[in-house]
């Protein structure tokens, strides 16, 4: 008896792929993407991204031509709004499966368990890249996940990051690269010579140390020093972005709501934001030593309204809110959030600020001691299909593997975070 082939026009391979395509609707892929990702479900998804930019035009000041005297306001006529316009290229994010058509063929009674054990692959691909997103959305842009100091000797597998709660970001057989810069203008780091890569071999990650052991000694990796902080980026994503980047990285929550406010020469998107840094680059707020988080709020949150904003969202890392929920006692208030869109549940803090409630919530990609105030109406992700998404460019979920006897599944998300007005947000420092 014959043996269908895979050849999309009928048959077992056909079906089964056809089944694998089915499967993995618009619903289940939010889910799986979604869950304990606050800001990537908050996020509007927006699939308008098409051509090599997206042109996003800020306007941040009003005609200035105005005057009581009539005679100064006619001369003052051609005043007009004055905007901003970020020419925006996508992020980009990739994985892939492999099928070995022998194992395909094989189970051609009983597609089934095929389908099961590819699905439950897919899930966890689908859960990795958005986890990947969710970092990326958070970000500088740079691709740095997080930092560590070299001790007095190189012959060490073993580091200690500089904050330990950004263990996370990193993963067993991951492999990353070292950089000696942590850029926030967009640039890429600058990895050390010859960009050599390790892979994570353990991992032991806590809220107060962590510790990664990786594949080789640090002394194998050229042009690293004792005594030295050093950036490491996952492999192949210290891109950097902007116009000098074009097929580069996503310039998160960390690059529109920079620390410290752009100075003269900032160009984001190839805009200089230094000619209104509030207005161009949120606002700013650091909490004086050991000042209580509702304090902190409270300051930041009539900064905020001076600047004539009203946020609804506080992002903060668990441990943060963790300490402000302690810090409340019995005063602490809690809501919880029906996610119509995505399915999931989600709950949250309620901090009184000068214009109403805001929700803060516990988000694991914020660094502990910092904060985000938002309107998050003003956030969004411009797409080009969804994030992430099954390809199917050919009309099929899976293509020939050119060297060997298999199909291949990939998966893509092509993406960047937008703000339509970075004045309304803030960024904030706590004071312990």
């Amino acid at each position: 008896m014959a043996v269908p082939s895979f050849n999309g026009a009928g048959g077992f391979d056909s079906q089964f792929f056809a089944a694998y395509k089915h499967i993995y609707n618009e619903g289940r892929i939010q889910r799986l993407a979604y869950k304990n990702r606050p800001f990537l479900a908050m996020l509007k998804k927006k699939d308008i991204f098409e051509g090599d930019t997206y042109n996003h035009s800020i306007f941040f000041e009003d005609p200035q031509g105005g005057s009581q005297t009539f005679a100064t306001a006619i001369a003052q006529k051609a005043s007009s709004s004055q905007g901003a316009r970020f020419v925006i290229s996508r992020g980009r994010e990739y994985q892939a499966i492999t099928i070995d058509n022998e194992a395909i063929q094989a189970s051609r009674s009983d597609k089934g368990s095929l389908l099961r054990k590819k699905t439950a692959e897919s899930d966890r691909i689908i859960q990795e890249m958005s986890r990947r997103i969710d970092i990326a959305i958070h970000g500088t842009g740079s691709g740095v996940l997080a930092s560590f100091t070299t001790g007095a000797s190189l012959a060490t597998s073993t580091i200690t990051l500089d904050t330990p709660a950004l263990g996370v970001r990193f993963s067993v057989g991951m492999y990353v690269q070292f950089s000696t810069t942590n850029p926030m203008d967009g640039t890429a780091p600058a990895l050390t010579a010859g960009a050599q890569s390790l892979m994570v071999t353990s991992r032991n990650v806590s809220a107060k140390t962590t510790t990664l052991t990786l594949s080789a000694n640090l002394n194998t990796i050229t042009g690293l020093a004792t005594t030295t902080q050093y950036f490491m980026v996952r492999s192949g994503c210290g891109l950097g972005f902007g116009l000098a980047s074009p097929y580069g990285g996503v310039s998160g929550l960390a690059a529109w709501l920079p620390k410290t406010a752009p100075v003269a020469g900032d160009n984001f998107w190839g805009f200089d934001r230094s000619i209104d840094a509030q207005r161009l680059a949120g606002s700013r707020y650091q909490a004086v030593a050991s000042e209580k988080m509702e304090v902190t709020f409270q300051n930041a949150s009539a900064e905020l309204e001076l600047q004539g904003a009203t946020a609804d969202t506080i992002l903060m890392n668990p441990i943060n809110l963790s300490n402000y929920s302690q810090e409340l006692g019995t005063k602490v208030r809690y809501m919880s959030d029906d996610k119509a869109v995505t399915g999931l549940n989600t709950s949250s803090l309620i901090v009184r600020g000068q214009s109403g409630d805001m929700k803060a919530i516990s988000d694991p990609q914020v660094e502990p001691g910092t904060f985000y105030m938002l309107d998050s109406s003003l956030w969004w992700l411009a797409t080009l299909n969804g994030v992430p998404h099954l390809d199917t460019a050919d009309g099929m979920a899976a293509r020939r593997e050119a060297n060997s006897d298999a199909q291949e599944i990939r998966w893509r998300a092509w993406y960047q975070l937008v703000c339509d007005a970075p004045g309304r947000n803030m960024v904030g420092t706590f004071g312990y």
